[in-house]
């Protein structure tokens, strides 16, 4: 399914040519998969703190091929990634964090983080039984622009950033 950020993540992929990239709170593997679909020959990692979320991802496959290389069942606020990335994803993360917590992820990948968050205040609560899906901050465009370096693409309710 397309989202409203579709067109601008596939585009940014296609320009910027990563060839390893880590998927934080790759959940079920939606992004993953659109990732893929832009970039098929692109190595691609998880990392996701809820069980069950990771064994759904890992069941996801296009055509055949699995999404994800390899998916870590971890904090991303504790792990230790070894393999050096050309870039990171954070979809629907940050949102769900602390703000504290979120911050020492920009600033831990700043340079190599590409960003989605909700720009407007939109309540999201747990989703099939998973209470990490809780949105229990919330980030506007200007507090964004903060620690952003650009903005890619600007919708209605969610913005795509590179930090």
């Amino acid at each position: 399914m397309k989202r409203d950020y579709s067109k601008a993540l596939s585009n940014f992929l296609k320009k910027e040519q990563p060839r390893i990239i880590m998927d934080l709170g790759c959940g079920w593997g939606l992004i993953g998969e659109e990732i893929k679909e832009a970039l098929p020959e692109v190595v691609l990692d998880g990392l996701d703190i809820d069980e069950q979320s990771v064994l759904k991802a890992y069941k996801r496959d296009i055509l055949g091929i699995p999404v994800y290389r390899n998916i870590i069942n971890a904090d991303v606020v504790t792990a230790k990634l070894s393999e050096y990335y050309d870039l990171f994803v954070a979809f629907n993360l940050l949102d769900k964090m602390k703000k504290e917590d979120a911050m020492k992820i920009v600033n831990r990948y700043k340079g190599k983080l590409l960003v989605h968050v909700p720009i407007i205040n939109v309540p999201q609560g747990k989703q099939f039984g998973n209470t990490f899906t809780e949105r229990i901050s919330f980030w506007n465009h200007d507090e964004i622009m903060e620690f952003a370096e650009k903005c890619i693409y600007r919708g209605f309710v969610f913005g795509l950033y590179k930090v």
